[in-house]
């Protein structure tokens, strides 16, 4: 039981090492040396919880994912047809209530294949809800579901990359209103009949 809370702690400590790093430096690589500094342990542990500074990366890519799809699960399929632009809403609360760190991997092109791996899920979660809810074979479930996230995205990093300078709810408004329009063309968004 201490072995486990102590691994925690630990697991803890090399996490929040590493996002003030990449926070602090930016895309500067990290090396294991500064990682352990910061977060008060030996090269060893950190060499028992990950075999590489990457890996630790990747693991940022499953929990975004994990914590994402978790929260994208807690609406129905008819809510998010019902309701436009709740998925973007559940996406920008997840950003906000977040720390920096998540912002910053998820719309930063240095941490691509961090974003590329969360899409990738999001993309096979929203899918399956409109395969599952309209009865729409795959090819087209992911067509549709790829055209919604990676819209959402791109209209997200271009916003907190300084590209663009629209409050968040006129984003969240013009991204739904492009994806309705876009989307018209098809029953994908309409809410089913009772």
């Amino acid at each position: 039981m201490t072995e486990d809370r102590r691994s925690v702690r630990t697991e803890q400590a090399i996490r929040a090492a590493y996002e003030a790093l990449v926070i602090e430096k930016g895309v500067a690589p990290i090396k294991v040396s500064e990682l352990t500094e910061c977060a008060g342990i030996n090269r060893k542990t950190f060499y028992l919880h990950y075999d590489t500074i990457d890996d630790l990366m990747w693991s940022y890519a499953d929990s975004i994912s994990d914590e994402l799809t978790a929260r994208l699960s807690e609406h129905s399929y008819d809510e998010y047809a019902s309701h436009r632009g709740l998925l973007l809403s559940v996406f920008v609360d997840f950003l906000e209530t977040n720390h920096d760190f998540y912002n910053y991997v998820m719309t930063h092109e240095t941490y691509g294949h961090t974003d590329q791996k969360v899409q990738e899920r999001l993309i096979e979660e929203i899918a399956g809800g409109i395969r599952d809810n309209r009865r729409i074979d795959h090819d087209y479930s992911v067509l549709f579901a790829t055209f919604i996230v990676t819209n959402m995205m791109a209209m997200l990093r271009m916003q907190v990359n300084g590209y663009t300078h629209f409050p968040k709810m006129e984003i969240r408004a013009a991204i739904t209103k492009l994806n309705v329009s876009g989307l018209s063309g098809f029953d994908v968004l309409k809410p089913a009949e009772n």
